[in-house]
């Protein structure tokens, strides 16, 4: 028999129609977890008489029992919402998701945390910008690639897309929170006021925003130094609650090949880098037949796409890379000129290993992934 035939009448209005739902969930042995995210849906909705909201958690209900129950629960660890591309969009229609931060995203995002342990409730912003096409798209009757944060709206092509995202750094997921749509690049002063309001409205459901992770581009540099940010001072303040600022490391290590490939750096000891030192140490390695390094043509000449991925980068600026570079100055197959660049690569290499931290999920949230 299938679920949905166990399982007729999914329309929840009353708290009796919710006392239904529970003894039906516990005939068909749905696992605990599951079924507390489910209840706590309802128990917040059930008494707002929003029909949008109710039709949207009978949709996501329905569609538990309309598909085959293992299949349900793998696609609901791994979107944590719904299931299929379908019942996405048809949410979509439910739901409107305008630019800027509004109450039913933040709404979503409280209940989706409310299911996890109070450990889950550290989180951090990934913000970033996007440069996108001009032209106005219809899409739901909306008017989406115009000039809009939100707030203020302008009839004017937008350039460019600022994407803020919060996720868990106890339980490893992340979920879009707002964007805003801007005709040049966002100011700094734009860019703190998004965060800022992003925080202090994460703090308001209990969310705990411990860093905010950008990427490293000209308006997010001078973020950092309107909010302060210096070598020895990492953090600013939202309301007394200190919140870290990072450039995003693997981000930082396409920047510094591209520095790498277009410039020549000073070392500390007086030597200088250069990429034809690496660009020499590729061909001798490919001739001796020895390879140790992952480096191929892509790594020493990136172009399009390949600049902009970043384990190409990580690649390059690598132990293994400084290891056989050292080795081969050393051996006198590189001049010792090329120390300098190897050493440089030590130090960026270094610096992503302490950047880079993987934090275990909890027991608690195996059943989510």
């Amino acid at each position: 028999m299938s679920h949905q035939r166990q399982h007729q009448d999914l329309d929840i209005k009353t708290p009796a129609d919710l006392d239904r739902l529970i003894v039906d969930m516990n005939r068909l042995k749905i696992c605990k977890e599951l079924k507390k995210l489910i209840v706590f849906l309802y128990e917040r909705k059930i008494y707002e008489q929003d029909a949008i909201s109710r039709d949207y958690l009978n949709f996501g209900l329905a569609s538990y029992f309309i598909l085959d129950a293992d299949k349900y629960e793998h696609l609901f660890r791994n979107l944590q919402l719904l299931p299929t591309k379908i019942l996405v969009q048809e949410i979509g229609s439910l739901v409107t998701f305008m630019p800027g931060l509004h109450n039913e995203v933040l709404e979503l995002v409280e209940i989706k945390y409310e299911a996890f342990p109070n450990r889950a409730r550290d989180v951090s912003l990934l913000v970033d910008e996007l440069e996108i096409t001009p032209e106005v798209i219809e899409f739901a009757g909306k008017c989406y690639g115009i000039v809009d944060d939100g707030v203020t709206r302008k009839y004017t092509p937008a350039k460019y897309v600022t994407k803020i995202w919060v996720k868990s750094l106890g339980a490893g997921f992340a979920d879009p929170l707002a964007y805003y749509f801007t005709g040049q690049l966002a100011t700094a002063e734009q860019l703190k006021k998004y965060i800022f309001d992003c925080i202090t409205k994460l703090q308001a459901i209990n969310l705990n925003v411990v860093v905010v992770n950008t990427k490293l581009r000209s308006n997010f540099w001078e973020l950092s130094e309107l909010l302060g940010i210096e070598p020895d001072k990492q953090s600013f303040k939202v309301e007394n609650k200190e919140v870290v600022f990072i450039f995003d490391a693997p981000h930082m290590m396409c920047v510094t090949r591209n520095i790498l490939q277009k410039y020549c750096l000073k070392m500390e000891d007086g030597g200088t880098t250069s990429w034809e030192h690496i660009k020499t140490f590729f061909v001798k390695e490919s001739e001796s037949g020895q390879k140790k390094t992952q480096l191929t043509k892509h790594h020493i000449n990136p172009v399009n796409y390949d600049r902009t991925m970043s384990a190409i980068a990580i690649d390059v600026l690598s132990n293994t890379v400084y290891t056989e570079m050292k080795a081969y100055v050393e051996s006198g197959n590189l001049p010792e000129e090329a120390l300098a660049t190897a050493q440089c690569i030590n130090l960026f290499d270094r610096f992503v290993c302490r950047c880079s931290y993987y934090v275990p999920c909890f027991p608690e949230y195996s059943v989510f992934f």
